[in-house]
């Protein structure tokens, strides 16, 4: 499992895209996989970013590409937040009769064929994964 420690700084996002692509060709990770898991880091770390806890403490995102798979985990110092439990937007509404926000995360479960939360006591963990064989995403 390879670990990236990004500090809590939008610029911080561009160098993790650039260590994100080196790591995929070192793990022959197909570039639609690639592709959509950068997608899906580029929203879910804007959002720990711009949206989460003040802390000290990086975000760490740790990569693993075995068994067929790619899974990725983000964890994020500081009080629960269950993102996945936030109610999904009305795509039905016209833009000016919708709230503002949401479509992010369901572009990051349209993308991702697993998408899982969970607090440990201390920290976020959002754990995804996606075969790498880059099948459509089934379960969000």
């Amino acid at each position: 499992m390879s670990t990236f420690r990004l500090p809590r700084q939008r610029d911080a996002l561009s160098g993790f895209a650039d260590d994100f692509a080196t790591w995929c060709e070192a793990a022959d990770v197909p570039p639609a996989v690639a592709t959509r898991f950068q997608i899906a880091f580029d929203e879910l770390l804007t959002n720990a970013i711009s949206h989460g806890a003040a802390s000290p403490e990086p975000l760490l995102v740790q990569l693993r590409a075995d068994a067929g798979r790619l899974e990725a985990e983000i964890v994020d110092a500081g009080p629960p937040f269950d993102p996945l439990a936030q109610a999904a937007p009305d795509t039905t509404l016209a833009l000016d009769e919708r709230e503002p926000g949401g479509l992010g995360l369901l572009l990051v479960r349209e993308l991702i064929d697993e998408v899982h939360w969970h607090h440990d006591g201390a920290r976020n963990h959002l754990r995804l994964a996606h075969p790498l064989s880059d099948a459509p995403a089934t379960t969000g």
